[in-house]
């Protein structure tokens, strides 16, 4: 981007990308759930190509090869198979075949181009092996249900939903889901993902990468001007903090794991939630808006139900009430 290139080829995996297949062969639509770190890896490079190409104008083709074999593949690096059967063969040494068949590579490749990855990315990868060292047992991993699925084709989402990802967050997210799913097979760990919604509540920071409730609620009683990102339609679910609190608490159990969305399944727009603020803070503030933001999510809802079906888990506050505490707490620490 910064040199003006207009195409990226990158060069993908077909041969780990898609983990086990339901189709042989797999189209490139086929489902992809890596197995390994190197399929998880690539699977997050081409959802960070999707975001440039989508917010950049860059021109993407990601080829996933299958399994690349020919001269000059070395056979002492993170060589294919053919490599190392061929030298040993020629050195007249055993060539030993791994129980599945399979040589798979512990190789690590994160897009150093956003903050998110960085945090989110390798930051989990440091917690799952922080974790497997210390003899860690269960891990709760919190996911976005905000920005994991993309523009939703089923509203509210559930757990089942694709995920495609908008955000260089939601990308990140959805990697490091990949990272836990990987740790559970090979490692045994115990794993939970909760994918939240937009949660708001006390102690939000308004002046770090905070939610809109928090920005908005500063703004008005500094008697400042809220600027909503274009019409302000766009909606957005609006979980309590002390809700989800609640989750976390309800799924520590011993034999709970999997992946579960803690939301409320109800839609609120921006224009909505500056209205309702503007009243708890008794502003004078008017609705003003600004240019929409590039690669925005339109709608924003997530189901619940698998979590209240299987844990009793239930959202108990209302927007209104959860917003004014939050109004509360903010008058109060600025005072």
């Amino acid at each position: 981007v910064r040199h003006g290139v207009r195409k990226v080829v990158f060069s993908s995996s077909g041969g780990a990308i898609y983990g086990e297949q339901e189709i042989y062969p797999a189209p490139e639509s086929h489902v992809t759930r890596p197995l390994s770190p190197y399929g998880i890896s690539k699977l997050c490079g081409e959802q960070y190509l999707s975001y440039y190409q989508r917010v950049n104008g860059l021109q993407i083709v990601s080829l996933r090869y299958a399994n690349v074999y020919g001269p000059r593949q070395d056979p002492d690096g993170e060589a294919g198979v053919v490599a190392i059967f061929i030298q040993k063969l020629l050195n007249n040494e055993q060539a030993i075949v791994n129980g599945n068949g399979r040589q798979t590579r512990d190789f690590v490749y994160v897009e150093d181009v956003v903050f998110d990855a960085q945090v989110n990315v390798l930051g989990m990868l440091n917690v799952l092996q922080q974790a497997v060292r210390h003899g860690v047992r269960k891990v709760v991993f919190s996911s976005s249900g905000g920005a994991i699925y993309g523009e939703q084709e089923i509203y509210p989402a559930p757990e089942s939903h694709v995920t495609r990802p908008l955000s260089p967050y939601g990308i990140s997210k959805l990697c490091g889901e990949q990272y836990l799913s990987y740790y559970q097979r090979v490692n045994g760990l115990q794993i939970v993902s909760l994918r939240y919604a937009n949660v708001y509540g006390p102690r939000q920071d308004p002046d770090g990468e905070a939610g809109v409730v928090a920005i908005f609620i500063q703004k008005l009683l500094n008697n400042e001007q809220a600027i909503v990102n274009g019409n302000g339609r766009q909606t957005r679910d609006f979980v309590y903090v002390e809700d989800v609190v609640e989750a976390n608490l309800a799924v520590m159990g011993a034999e709970t794991q999997g992946t579960y969305n803690v939301g409320t399944g109800e839609e609120t727009s921006i224009n909505d939630l500056l209205r309702i603020l503007i009243i708890h803070t008794n502003s004078a503030c008017k609705e003003v808006h600004g240019p929409a933001k590039n690669g925005e999510q339109i709608r924003s809802v997530i189901d619940s139900g698998k979590l209240r079906q299987e844990l009793s888990w239930e959202p108990k506050t209302e927007l209104n009430e959860g917003l004014k505490r939050t109004v509360d707490y903010f008058r109060e620490s600025m005072s």
